[in-house]
C-alpha cells in the first residue's frame, strides 16, 4: 500500500488573522502566502509541529465559503501534545481564546479539551 496523508485546507473570512491565531495559539511557522485580488489572501500554507495546514479567505466567486458565511463549522483540529495540562492551560495566554470543552481524560490515556479562536471568521 502506498503512502499518503491528509492535509487540511481552511477557508477563513479573514485568513490573515487566522494565521496570526494559529501562531499565538499553536506556535504555527508560516511557510508562505499569495496575496489575491481586492486585498484578499490567495493562498497560505502554516506549519504545526510536523502538519502542514493550507488556508485562503472566502472566495464567493468560486464558492468558497467560511464557516462565517456558512453560519457553521464542520473542522476542527486534533492537535497532540507532549503535556495536555500545560498546552490545555496556555493557549488563552498566549492568543484570544474562548473556551469550549474542559479537559477530560480519553480511551487509551490521551487527554482532550476544546477551544475555539476568538478571531472573526475562523470559529
Amino acid at each position: 500500500m502506498s503512502s499518503s496523508k491528509v492535509t487540511p485546507y481552511l477557508c477563513a473570512d479573514g485568513a490573515a488573522e487566522a494565521i496570526d491565531f494559529y501562531k499565538k495559539a499553536f506556535g504555527a511557522e508560516e511557510l508562505y502566502r499569495i496575496p489575491g485580488e481586492g486585498g484578499r489572501l490567495g493562498h497560505a500554507e502554516i506549519k504545526i509541529g510536523d502538519s502542514i495546514v493550507m488556508l485562503s479567505d472566502e472566495w464567493p466567486e468560486y464558492a468558497v465559503l467560511s464557516p462565517k458565511t456558512l453560519k457553521g463549522n464542520s473542522v476542527s483540529f486534533s492537535v497532540e501534545v507532549d503535556d495536555a495540562d500545560a498546552a490545555s492551560a496556555g493557549p488563552s495566554t498566549r492568543a484570544p481564546v474562548r473556551k469550549g470543552r474542559s479537559r477530560t481524560s480519553r480511551m487509551a490515556g490521551a487527554a482532550g479539551s476544546s477551544t475555539r479562536s476568538g478571531t472573526a471568521g475562523t470559529s
